[in-house]
């Protein structure tokens, strides 16, 4: 919903609430959108954890998959402790490490700007930032995948607004004052991670931001300078 009264705002609109077959249709895009990102995240999760499949061992001992199914739930347990959320889970004191997770961006990466993306270069057309909200649907998208291997074996976990709803609510509650401190900081550690994701996917789809044509200037002075000098003198 908040994207459609984000949309009436660009169209110049009132906020106008959506007609019965419009809500349906969000809903099921949302529900679709949702499920596309739980199964991106799930395999990108599985090799950055280190998650181990027992139907991929071949000929264990009763000794080697229970070894793996422990192995397994060491990992859930530790991303539990939120410490995965940091570059390097086993230095979380490391300065400018918290939310540099390389499964953020690798999730963004593929989900937003994949080669099987439909209409990949709009997305977040315009903007220069990775928007707050998207980064706590990946990591809420990650806590779900991670949730999926909790007994040792991989179980399909719905990845479901109701039952996720309330985990990303708090995640974005903790981006949100993250950025409200480092705003008031020398640097803006916040900013620059909403800049980096968004370009470092930009740069690794190999779309290529639209430099202005020749004779435009995006400085305001230089096009109020050009102005001056159209506007002239009367006779």
């Amino acid at each position: 919903m908040d994207s459609w009264f984000d949309a009436c705002k660009k169209k110049g609109l009132e906020d106008v609430d959506p007609s019965i077959d419009e809500l349906k249709r969000i809903k099921e895009r949302t529900s679709q959108f949702r499920g596309q990102l739980k199964d991106n995240t799930q395999v990108l999760v599985a090799k950055m954890f280190g998650l181990i499949d027992p139907m991929t061992l071949a000929e264990p001992t009763a000794e080697q998959l229970e070894a793996t199914l422990e192995h397994n739930r060491a990992i859930v347990t530790a991303h539990q402790k939120n410490k995965f959320w940091y570059k390097d889970p086993e230095n979380p004191n490391l300065a400018n490490s918290m939310f540099r997770a390389a499964i953020i961006q690798q999730v963004f990466n593929i989900n937003w700007f994949g080669s099987g993306t439909y209409n990949r270069a709009s997305y977040f057309a315009g903007e220069t930032e990775t928007p707050l909200v998207t980064i706590a649907l990946i990591m809420d998208a990650v806590d779900c995948s991670v949730d999926s291997w909790s007994t040792g074996r991989y179980v399909l976990t719905a990845f479901s607004a109701v039952k996720y709803g309330p985990r990303y609510r708090r995640l974005l509650e903790r981006l949100q004052e993250w950025k409200a401190f480092t705003v008031k900081e020398q640097v803006d550690l916040a900013q620059v991670l909403q800049e980096d994701l968004l370009r470092n996917a930009r740069a690794a789809a190999g779309l290529v931001l639209e430099a202005p044509g020749v004779g435009e200037e995006s400085d305001e002075e230089s096009m109020l300078a050009a102005f001056r000098a159209n506007q002239g003198t009367r006779n």
